[in-house]
């Protein structure tokens, strides 16, 4: 069951400040775009990257959560892992991995879709915590990345039904100005495991670029 958490919004505050800062160097980081060349963003060099081509035939992979009423196909993907050495690719669960995964996503959104886009509905088909009985959202804020790209950012902590383990999330989920495309940057895994990664966790929220020039 979810207690009140040692994860508490300060740290993640202290994450954003030692990021905004600079006081970590560019060393040991990656640059990663996916094969669209839709995003950027940076990871340490440890993590393994999986591109689209090494995704195919893979129908869910990790934060891509469809709705019956709400299917938003997926245009390009990568998903990556901190395990420090290849694991393969994550199960679609992070709720109990004891290193970081993540996804940076796009995803088309039918014309007659467009008009049921919420913010509510941007978090939910990265991570569908509202569906979970116990979760809290320490963040949750508009966010503007510019250009019209404009959406949702979530940190999330919730106890997961099918694993019964503490976990946490962290979001950011697009669109852009005509509401054609899905954006999203999610990172989660076990709490234990987002407390002791939280400050790459947040390097990497904060690199993450859309329609990058």
């Amino acid at each position: 069951m979810l207690r009140r958490l040692p994860l508490a919004t300060g740290a993640i505050v202290a994450a954003l400040i030692t990021v905004a800062c600079g006081s970590s160097t560019d060393s040991g980081l990656q640059g990663v775009r996916d094969s669209e060349r839709q995003m950027f963003f940076e990871i340490p060099s440890d993590w393994a990257v999986y591109q689209s081509a090494d995704l195919t035939g893979l129908t869910e992979t990790p934060f891509v959560t469809q709705d019956a009423d709400l299917n938003l196909p997926v245009f390009s993907r990568v998903v990556f892992q901190g395990a420090g050495v290849d694991a393969g690719i994550p199960a679609v669960n992070t709720s109990n991995l004891e290193y970081p995964v993540g996804a940076a996503v796009v995803r088309t959104i039918p014309s007659a879709l467009r008009d049921q886009i919420s913010r509510y509905w941007l978090a939910e088909l990265v991570v569908p915590y509202h569906a979970q009985p116990v979760a809290q959202e320490e963040v949750k804020q508009d966010i503007s990345l510019g250009e019209g790209f404009d959406g949702v950012q979530v940190l999330v902590v919730y106890n997961d039904a099918a694993t019964e383990t503490d976990a946490a999330a962290f979001l950011i989920s697009v669109t852009d100005p005509e509401v054609e495309f899905m954006y999203s940057f999610a990172i989660g895994c076990s709490l234990s495991c987002f407390n002791t990664h939280v400050e790459a966790i947040v390097a990497a929220i904060d690199s993450w670029l859309v329609n990058p020039r």
